[in-house]
This record gives C-alpha cells, structure tokens and sequence, in this order.
C-alpha cells in the first residue's frame, strides 16, 4: 500500500487542479500505478490499488476511465473508492457547500448509493454513499468537462 502524505480533501483539489486528467496526472498525484483494466472503442479504463490518505481514510481502489468518440468530445472520470474512517455529508458540505442529491436507490439492491453532486468550475464532483451504509462515503467521483480531441 502506498503512504501519501495529504488529506482526501487535498487529493480531490490535487486532482481537479490537474484537469485534463491523464493516466501519469492520477499516477503521479497518487503515488501509484494505474493498470489497463479494460478497452473498447468507446473507453478505456485503468485501475489502481491502496493508498493511504491522513486521518485514517484509504483508497481501496481507483478507477480512471476515458471516454472517446472518434472527432467528438473526450470526458474522463476518476473514482477513489474509500475505506478508512467515517466521512459523513456534513463534512464533505464543510468542504464544498451545499450538494446536490443526483441519483438515489431505487430498492433493488443494498449496494445501490445516493449521489450528491457539487458542479465546479473544471466539472462535477460526486460523493456516492450506499444503502447499507448511509452514513459513510463509499466513493468519490471528479467528472471532467468534455474537451475537444486534438485535431493535429
């Protein structure tokens, strides 16, 4: 497990700073490799393991995935799905002010999650909390802006 030396909060504004992300922009900032998960034509996704966060929060996983679409827009997400200590909405509210709720669950499964949105400037930010743990992040998600391909 990689040891980096900042908060979850720090990471998430690491990384938003950086936008366009790229693979090395998410290796770089967290300290470990990302490895090719899956590809089409339409994504490619990479994932990444542990990294310990201050305040006892951890990344258990990343997931970094590109969409593309041969001469149209390119969008990239990057998820830091969480373990660790309790972060609850009011901290996250603390952090970016008033969010607003995106998806809810719809009942047919424990592992169904709310997701709060805050828009910033670069995209969204999403904080995904499930249903059998309401209380506690699960995950966090940093969607960038579409942003036109090189044409050169």
């Amino acid at each position: 497990m990689n040891q980096a030396s900042f908060t979850l909060w720090q990471t998430i504004e690491q990384l938003a700073q950086q936008a366009p992300l790229t693979k090395a922009k998410i290796e770089q900032t967290l300290g470990s490799p990302l490895q090719l998960d899956k590809q089409d034509k339409h994504r490619t996704r990479w994932v990444g393991g542990e990294v310990a966060l201050l305040d006892n929060v951890r990344i258990a996983q990343t997931g970094f995935t590109v969409l593309t679409k041969e001469h149209a827009a390119r969008q990239s997400t990057v998820g830091l799905f969480l373990s660790g200590a309790c972060i609850g909405r009011d901290d996250i509210e603390a952090q970016y002010g008033e969010l607003l709720l995106v998806s809810a669950p719809r009942g047919r499964s424990l592992n169904e999650t709310s997701v709060w949105e805050s828009v910033r400037p670069w995209g969204q930010l999403r904080f995904a909390f499930k249903q059998n743990n309401p209380e506690c992040l699960h995950s966090v998600s940093l969607v960038t802006a579409p942003s036109i391909p090189d044409q050169s």
